[in-house]
């Protein structure tokens, strides 16, 4: 997990999650396709690797919610793990 968008129309800052609950449908999709999904009203936000999440911000599609390290103190980001 390596970031998370919401939009709350303030450059750099976090967007804040919602006051009440809400239901939350899981989607799965290829991360090239999550920024025309987004940016087309087919999904709220994604979870992604760069650069998807950076180009989502940069175009003004997306704000970060929050990261892996908001969930993870230390976490292992971009491991590659191999075996013979």
């Amino acid at each position: 997990m390596s970031g998370c968008f919401g939009s709350n129309g303030e450059e750099g800052k976090k967007a804040e999650p919602p006051k009440e609950e809400k239901k939350v449908y899981l989607v799965q999709t290829a991360p090239p396709n999550m920024l025309e999904q987004l940016k087309a009203g087919e999904i709220d936000g994604f979870i992604a690797w760069e650069p998807f999440n950076s180009t989502a911000v940069e175009s003004g599609d997306g704000k970060y919610l929050f990261t892996s390290e908001d969930v993870w103190d230390d976490h292992p980001c971009c491991v590659v793990a191999v075996s013979d």
